[in-house]
């Protein structure tokens, strides 16, 4: 894998083609019979037939060297030591299932890399899981400084692996992108159906309503996402790992346990289409309870459950 160059970026041309030919189909009623609420309905579809050709052009290369991934376009190089988060597909699957060949979003405690979707792409994200050292904490939080102490005391500081919570969690663009997609359409609406006068009323009216019912959920969803409420806990958040068991501590929630109280440990992904959102983390099962450790830490959860797996199933 060392030495390896990735050419990524050219996504397939059917997402495109599928908004391209739904606007082209509404528009050409618009223009052939001047009907200008066939070019009402056209708005929607054509932006996301617009948001759509970006990654059309977008090519990156990136180089895996020895210590990092270099990408050429910036001349940057992201050390493998320095990564504390990987998705891919917006989500951090476990390295040993099935991982989609989607986008990766790379990020240390000061920047972030995009790599756009290619068909190496699941094969990157396992290398780069595996690539990763493991790392102590440097500042530990002080309802685990007592038991950091003494598992390096008991066990030797090479047997103990500590994460601290991260400081840079990377906005959320997709969220963001088709939000403002459905603000514009809902803008252009209200102005459009105006225009039209007497006609247009059904237009103002979906316009208003969607975007005032737009507004309020957006309003509430980036206030109360579960990233925000992870991203203010982190810098109180902690997680240490011995040979004997494991000791977390996550805001005012603070437990330990032993590996043979523990039955169960498995990724969880959030679901994109589901009404709810899922919990995102990692679930250790033990009798009768399921404590999630949430992504927050200075390492890729999916490194993390790979340190949890080995301790567990040795003990």
């Amino acid at each position: 894998m060392i030495g390896r160059i990735y050419r990524v970026g050219r996504q397939s041309p059917l997402v495109p083609a599928f908004w391209g030919l739904l606007t082209l189909v509404l528009v050409a009623p618009a223009v052939l019979e001047r009907n200008p609420h066939w070019g009402l309905a056209a708005v929607l579809p054509g932006l996301f037939f617009l948001r759509s050709l970006r990654p059309l052009g977008r090519r990156m290369t990136i180089e895996v060297q020895e210590d990092g991934l270099y990408e050429t376009a910036e001349e940057r190089l992201i050390p493998y030591a320095d990564i504390q988060s990987i998705k891919i597909g917006y989500v951090t699957p476990s390295s040993a299932g099935r991982i989609p060949n989607r986008r990766i979003d790379i990020s240390t405690a000061t920047e972030h890399l995009v790599v756009p979707a290619g068909r190496d792409a699941g094969e990157l994200y396992r290398f780069l899981i595996d690539r990763i050292p493991v790392a102590g904490l440097y500042e530990v939080p002080d309802k685990l400084q007592k038991h950091w102490n003494n598992a390096v005391t008991l066990f030797g500081e090479e047997m103990v692996w500590g994460y601290a919570g991260r400081s840079y969690f990377p906005p959320l663009s997709r969220a963001r992108g088709i939000a403002a997609i459905l603000g514009l359409t809902f803008v252009t609406w209200i102005i459009g159906g105006t225009m039209i006068g007497r006609d247009g009323a059904p237009w103002m009216a979906m316009g208003i309503l969607g975007f005032a019912v737009s507004s309020i959920v957006v309003l509430a969803t980036f206030a109360s996402t579960p990233e925000k409420r992870l991203q203010k806990l982190a810098p109180l958040s902690g997680l240490i790992i011995t040979p004997r068991g494991l000791a977390m501590v996550h805001g005012e929630i603070s437990g330990k346990l032993r590996w043979d109280e523990v039955r169960k440990i498995e990724m969880l992904s959030v679901r994109p289409f589901a009404l709810a959102r899922t919990p995102h983390g990692l679930a250790v099962t033990v009798d009768g309870a399921t404590i999630l450790v949430p992504d927050v830490f200075e390492k890729p959860l999916a490194k993390i459950h790979q340190q949890l797996l080995y301790y567990w199933q040795k003990g």
